[in-house]
């Protein structure tokens, strides 16, 4: 044979030169280190699993033990499983892993001294019963029918029959193997063994004797050998299509696949020995020669085409890899271009791919994956949601959109065909039906815009919940709506409890329930209609102005259903009613305008100015006819070639004429007025003199044209004329310069009033300068826009606010002269000594009392020099030195004051959001935690550029306050600043943690906040992300996470007072009592919901049975005994006696399962604990939902 086969039959002979790794342990008992030798031969085990495994395990200990020591144990099982040992006693009913049988050769017990290998036999076998076979044909059977000895007294018949039977045995075999390992092994029989001796064919050559029925043999096997060849290459050329829906990654594989096997079997017919047989059949002259050139011939044909086709179709598999990772329906469109390009140049330069069947094949692969990735994306079946439709309706037209650009971008590739081919190459089109492509995809492409008018009828339904009719009859119409909406429930809840595939086209439940969904939604809409009609009816038979309102908010409370063609019937049927109502309105409002145009002083506008009370009630007759007209326009219904309505639009066209030509003349009637008497007012000087003073010359009808304009501009969406656009503009100016002239008029009369004859000599030439300018106002400057008289007005009145201040700063200055001088008057020069016990005139002291009295009073007359020296010609330098200095210190003071509040503004913008905070724009608003990274990146870049600007700021108010950097007051003033940004980020960080507090208190929230999902991976319960604590990139690290990069923010921030030894501030509000406190707070209340989540998953694991235990053992003792066997039973079994079933213990088991499944159908879709913390137990519902069916279908 030559199958080589890797399994071991026995390595017995092997035992005892095979030495272990002690491993610095030494095993006493001999029989042990037998036993582990050959397992460290087979398995690779060390001393120390083996230790652990058998020795220190006492079951597994005993059982061995008794293998050795007791003589009715004679076998013993070792598997391994799990990278762990385990024991046997007898044969399992099916092999799951290669298996060491260790077998006494006689039935005693083993002792120590004898060699081991003359008491056990030791034997291997495979969990694959072809490959065991094989191995005992070729190990076994063979070598006896080998030695002559054995078959000496054999009949020929006989002996030839055997060796037949098990040579066409052995053919099979290999054949199977070939087959189980994906490969295709020309079967070459022991018969032929012959030609491989190295001399055969040299004296094949030179006899020219042939054995005939060697011929025939090798004959028989070039037809063996064509039978299996062909079966390769006609492989209908193409995938099987025994799945439903094959995908295009079965296509590539089975190419590369085919070209490995076929790569195989040339290889196979280059062998030395099949090259002899050849050799053979041509000396021979034997017909099959020829066979055998055409068998060759064809496997190196089929061989190219396969290397070609997986050749140009590997290029496919990483636009393959992709789209199976595509994580949102959006981003597949994007390889799209990708593919059909690809496809275009497999199409163009692959000599095989041109085959018109196997490329629409190919097509379909892709569209099946199309359509299977946007099912899976998209969930259909859990898109039927109560409320918030917008999200599933925007997922299915997304879904649409998607199928759209798939379709276009064939056949945009299509057309671009003629690109791919060179110029000296006819161009193959693609002259493929699309239906042959697409009508899978078309198929779901119907299904998606039956989910989509399934969720859009039912977010018009929705509406139906918040209507309250009123009216006589309102009870009688609620009820019925009533109905409506209870027959719309219970058919949309039908599409929720589907568990197929709702977008498959054999899904013939989701089809039934559909038609039933719209025959409810037609009858619904019968009764609405009929709800419309008797609200509607009373309007067309009492046909008001009045009535207009009701039916728009009729209209308007059924919003969008009214769309639907029946409810439409109905309002058409009422679109006369309607435009008679409205056409009326148009009339009453023509009435109204006539009447105002004969007597336009209405009492309720007296109030006004004539002007303003025109525009106002022109407006408002315009919001009237708007309010009644323009509703009418946003509905569809069938109205434009309607009588009525053109009449309607040309009423309002013409009432709207009216009201612009009125506006336009009363427009003028203002303009004229305004250029004939309030324009000529402008021309009159800015001042009147009045006896000795003067006053500001404006005149009444002035001030009332600037307020009318004022009043104008308040009217929204008013066009006014230039002229008054123009006048407009100019309204601040003239305000501005009433208040500049008023100021001047009245310091005027300050000076006048208050200065002295003797003090008007000094300042008669200024004063006369400042009349001069007066008398210039009163007579020559007027308040036309043309004139510079806004300047004059601000020389003016600087001037004139200077002379004021210098001239009562003088005056002040006489106040104290006097004060100085009246301080003598307090005391006498000579008085009583009071405080003497006889006051007398103190005349002994007088010369001091004189001197000092003298000393005061020069300093006295010192400082009147001084004040008088401050005369009234130098005051305006010093004053203005002094006004600059003062002005400039409170302008860089004020400034740096200003510059802290900018920080404050800085720092406080990050307490309007929080770090992490929920989607609230989302269907389903948890904490964004999946862009935590993008959101910390985005916030930490935010508080470094802020960081650089409140560093720019406390450079500014180094500047302005001209301080020095090296000073202790200046650090003093910066650590007063820090202490700002301190407080700032103190704020800031408690505005994050009390997000995460309140947003996970129970009593103030009662939305989900984090979300797990409960999964069986591998056996293993568990949730994801994990809530194990410790466990990386679980939900506790993921938490901690969050709260270590809320308060990493103070760390993006540099410090500002460098002298400080810090860098940043984190350190400083990590240290904070405060905001540890609810740093633990929020860990303590995330321990003990994951907690309460983790003892419910322990109630979970009470069915941990359903994926744990052997259901076909389970089956199999059930069958036997009529229930599952204890464990003690089971090391026992000889001895249990065997009872089968009866039919109602098979009912019982049934009935058990079906419990089983009924109760963990009814489990929630989602579990929620302590109200923020949500675990989805979709997943593990589904899985043991299946277990459980499994175990019922046994």
């Amino acid at each position: 044979m030559n199958e080589s086969v890797n399994e071991r039959s026995s390595i017995s002979s092997d035992i005892g030169e095979v030495e272990i790794v002690n491993d610095d342990m030494e095993l006493e008992d001999q029989r042990f280190r037998f036993i582990v030798t050959y397992l460290n031969i087979v398995y690779g085990t060390t001393l120390i699993a083996f230790k652990k495994a058998i020795i220190n395990n006492e079951i597994n200990r005993k059982l061995i033990e008794s293998f050795f020591d007791k003589p009715d144990r004679n076998i013993i099982l070792i598997f391994e499983n799990s990278d762990s040992l385990n024991l046997l006693t007898e044969f399992p009913i099916q092999l799951k892993s290669k298996i060491i049988c260790f077998v006494k050769r006689n039935e005693t017990i083993i002792e120590k001294d004898i060699p081991l290998k003359k008491q056990i036999a030791i034997a291997e076998f495979t969990s694959s019963s072809i490959t065991q076979l094989s191995l005992f044909i070729s190990e076994i059977l063979w070598p006896i029918l080998q030695r002559r000895k054995t078959i000496s007294d054999w009949p020929d018949i006989v002996l030839r029959n055997c060796m037949e039977n098990i040579s066409e045995l052995t053919n099979l075999l290999t054949v199977i193997n070939g087959i189980l390992r994906g490969q295709t092994i020309l079967s070459i029989p022991h018969e032929i063994e012959f030609l491989s001796k190295s001399d055969y064919l040299h004296v094949l050559s030179h006899n020219k004797t042939f054995d005939g029925r060697k011929i025939r043999l090798l004959e028989n096997l070039i037809i063996t050998w064509k039978n299996q060849i062909q079966t390769v290459i006609n492989y209908d050329h193409d995938p099987p299509n025994n799945k439903y829906y094959i995908l295009p990654n079965v296509e590539i594989e089975f190419w590369t696949n085919r070209a490995e096997n076929l790569q195989g079997i040339k290889t196979q017919m280059h062998s030395p020995l099949v090259r002899r047989l050849a050799e053979v059949l041509e000396i021979s002259s034997s017909n099959y020669f020829s066979r055998f050139r055409i068998i060759f011939r064809d496997i190196i044909q089929a061989l190219a085409e396969a290397q070609n086709i997986a050749l140009y179709l590997k290029p496919l598999v990483p636009i393959l890899e992709m789209i199976e990772k595509v994580q949102d329906i959006k981003t597949i469109s994007l390889y799209f271009d990708r593919l059909f390009h690809t496809l275009a140049l497999v199409w163009a330069n692959s000599v095989y791919n041109t085959n018109i069947d196997r490329f629409i094949g190919l097509l379909q692969q892709w569209t099946n994956l199309v359509i299977l990735k946007i099912r899976d994306l998209l969930q259909p079946n859990d898109l039927f949601v109560d409320t918030d439709f917008d999200e599933p309706i925007q997922l299915i037209n997304l879904s649409l959109e998607t199928c759209l650009l798939y379709k276009r971008s064939y056949q945009r590739r299509k057309e671009l065909l003629p690109s791919y081919f060179n110029d000296d190459r006819q161009t193959l089109y693609w002259e493929i039906p699309e239906s042959k492509i697409f009508e899978r995809f078309d198929h779901f492409i119907d299904r998606l815009k039956m989910l989509k008018d399934i969720l859009a009828t039912a977010q018009e339904c929705s509406i139906y919940e918040s209507i309250e009719l009123g009216g006589i009859d309102a009870d009688e119409l609620q009820n019925i709506l009533q109905k409506v909406i209870g027959d719309f429930k219970s058919t949309y809840a039908v599409f929720r409890d589907l568990s197929d595939d709702i977008t498959n086209e054999s899904n013939l439940d989701f089809l039934n329930a559909y038609k039933t969904f719209r025959k409810i939604i037609f009858a619904g809409d019968e009764r609405i209609a009929n709800i419309l009609h008797r609200c509607l009816h009373p309007c067309s038979s009492h046909i008001k102005t009045t009535n207009i309102d009701d039916i728009y908010r009729l209209l308007r409370i059924f919003g969008s259903t009214l769309q639907r063609n029946r409810l439409k019937n109905v309002i058409n049927e009422y679109t006369n009613t309607l435009l008679n109502i409205i056409e009326n309105a148009l009339n009453e409002d023509q009435i109204l305008f006539d009447e105002y145009i004969k007597d336009s002083s209405s009492i309720w506008l007296l109030s006004m100015p004539k002007l303003i009370s025109h525009y106002r009630w022109i407006e408002q007759l315009r919001q009237r006819i708007y309010n009644q007209i323009e509703p009418l326009k946003t509905i569809d219904i069938n109205i434009k070639d309607n009588d009525i309505y053109k009449r309607i639009l040309e009423q309002e066209k013409n009432i709207q004429i009216k009201l612009h030509n009125f506006i336009e003349n009363i427009n003028q009637q203002w303009i004229n007025l305004f250029q004939k008497e309030n324009l000529l007012h402008l021309n009159e000087p800015l001042l009147r003199k009045e006896n000795e003073y003067y006053i500001v010359n404006i005149k009444s009808e002035l001030a009332t044209a600037l307020h009318e304009v004022m009043r104008l501009y308040q009217i929204p969406n008013l066009i006014l004329s230039p002229e008054i656009e123009e006048f407009y503009k100019q309204i601040d100016r003239f305000q501005q310069q009433f208040i500049d002239l008023d100021y001047i008029t009245k310091s005027y009369r300050h000076i006048y009033d208050n200065v002295l004859i003797i003090e008007y000599p000094l300042i008669r030439e200024e004063l006369t300068t400042i009349e001069n300018n007066l008398e210039k106002a009163s007579t020559i400057v007027t308040f036309n826009i043309d004139t510079d008289s806004p300047d004059f007005i601000r020389r003016l009145r600087t001037t004139i606010s200077d002379f004021e201040a210098r001239f009562f700063k003088s005056k002040s200055n006489l106040d104290d002269m006097q004060r100085i001088l009246k301080h003598f008057l307090k005391t006498a020069l000579f008085s009583r000594g009071e405080t003497r016990q006889d006051p007398l005139l103190i005349v002994y002291e007088k010369e001091d009392r004189v001197l000092k009295r003298n000393n005061e009073l020069r300093d006295a007359g010192l400082r009147l020099q001084d004040i008088l020296k401050v005369r009234l010609q130098h005051s305006p330098d010093f004053i203005r030195r002094l006004r600059t200095t003062i002005s400039d210190f409170e302008a860089r003071f004020f400034k740096s004051r200003s510059h802290l509040d900018d920080m404050q503004r800085i720092l406080k913008h990050f307490l309007k959001t929080a770090l992490f905070s929920r989607g609230e724009t989302r269907q389903d608003p948890l904490l964004i935690v999946y862009e935590k990274e993008d959101r910390v990146l985005k916030r930490n870049n935010e508080l470094r550029d802020a960081g650089l600007r409140l560093q720019d700021i406390l450079k500014q108010n180094k500047w302005l306050l001209k301080a020095d950097a090296d000073s202790d007051i200046w650090k003093a003033y910066v650590d007063y600043v820090d202490e700002i940004v301190i407080e700032s980020l103190y704020e800031i960080i408690e505005y994050n943690l009390n997000y995460l507090l309140e947003e996970s208190d129970p009593t103030l929230n009662k939305r989900p906040l984090f979300e797990v999902q409960l999964i069986l991976d591998d056996l293993d319960l568990r949730f994801n992300p994990t809530l194990e604590f410790g466990s990386a990139n679980g939900l506790y690290d993921i938490v901690d996470t969050l709260i270590g990069n809320i308060f990493r923010q103070a760390a993006m921030l540099p410090r500002l007072a460098e002298h400080s030894g810090q860098k940043h501030y984190q350190n400083d509000l990590e240290e904070m009592k405060e905001l540890n406190d609810r740093r633990l707070k929020i860990m303590e209340r995330l321990r003990d919901t994951m907690k309460e989540a983790n003892d419910w998953k322990e109630e979970v694991e009470d069915y941990s049975y359903l994926w744990l235990d052997d259901r076909k053992e389970h089956m199999r003792q059930f069958l036997l005994y009529g229930r599952s066997l204890e464990d003690y039973e089971l090391e026992n079994r000889e001895h249990v006696k065997e009872t089968p079933p009866s039919l109602i213990q098979f009912q019982n088991q049934i009935d058990l399962f079906q419990s089983i499944y009924n109760d963990i159908d009814s489990w929630d879709q989602t579990f929620l604990f302590n109200s923020w913390l949500r675990v989805d137990a979709r997943p593990i519902k589904r899985q043991l939902l299946t277990l459980v069916n499994k175990w019922i279908n046994l």
